[in-house]
């Protein structure tokens, strides 16, 4: 009588959730390590500045590299930009003590670095810089570059403003910011209707409710409209919470804010 062959266990699988949100908690980590090192900082948020970037190089392809600078085209230049997303080791007009400037050519993304942003006059001014900052980047032949928003300290309370300012902005410059983390728990980003099935096909700002999940989606974000996430990759990088809420989204150029409904799967025939 042959003997039973004991079953092979099956691996354990991941927790992605539980690794995600240690994303946030590093940011928050790493932000109060350099603060309890250094008390002087040039500006309030340049330690956090430093803290994000930490966290984002770990998240890069060897091809990118992470710089603090500005970017000089032949229609015009930027203001400061706290984080450029850039080629690594490609040419730069300057580059001194962590600071460089730029072609459009080379910028792959522009992220703009709040502590918190209380009032929607500071929030517009935010937005504004950041899209007059993209404008730049797409004003010469290059990538179309990716421009967000991050702000440590934010309730998703603020998100029907937010989608209401990305709008405000977009009817004057038509130059969309692409993501914004609002805190640890509101992702707002750039997106095509049809990816989620919506009646409204074409471009909005789709807003969600991820319990300290926005920073890792933001990341996430990025590189995918970037085109460095595959598709099969898609669950690996965007988990599934319990506890996530599908919000509110908001059409280029329309003014109505439409209650998001998570599409369900299609039933297999």
């Amino acid at each position: 009588m042959t003997k039973k062959q004991p079953r092979k266990k099956k691996p354990a699988r991941p927790d992605l959730v539980k690794y995600f949100h240690t994303i946030r908690a590093e940011l928050d980590a790493v932000k109060d390590r350099i603060r309890s090192l250094i008390e002087h900082w040039p500006t309030d948020g340049a330690h956090k500045e430093a803290a994000l970037r930490s966290v984002l190089r770990r998240h890069l392809p060897a091809s990118l590299e992470l710089a603090r600078g500005f970017v000089v085209g032949t229609k015009g230049s930027s203001s400061e930009i706290d984080l450029l997303v850039i080629d690594k080791g490609c040419p730069t007009l300057f580059r001194d003590e962590g600071v460089v400037i730029v072609s459009p050519h080379f910028v792959r993304a522009i992220i703009e670095v709040k502590t918190e942003l209380v009032g929607d006059k500071k929030i517009a001014e935010a937005i504004e810089k950041l899209s007059k900052n993209k404008a730049v980047c797409l004003s010469d032949p290059g990538y179309p570059t990716w421009a967000g928003l991050f702000v440590y300290d934010g309730s998703h309370a603020k998100c029907d403003a937010i989608l209401r300012l990305l709008g405000k902005d977009w009817n004057k410059g038509k130059t969309p910011v692409d993501g914004v983390a609002f805190g640890p728990d509101l992702l707002i980003r750039h997106a095509e209707g049809r990816l989620f099935r919506f009646k409204d096909e074409g471009h909005m700002w789709c807003s969600w409710k991820t319990p300290q999940l926005a920073a890792s989606y933001f990341i996430a974000s990025m590189l995918d409209d970037l085109d460095l996430i595959p598709h099969s990759d898609q669950r690996l990088w965007f988990p599934p919470q319990q506890g996530n809420e599908w919000l509110k989204y908001l059409s280029f150029g329309a003014k109505q804010l439409k209650k998001m409904v998570q599409p369900q799967p299609k039933a297999k025939k």
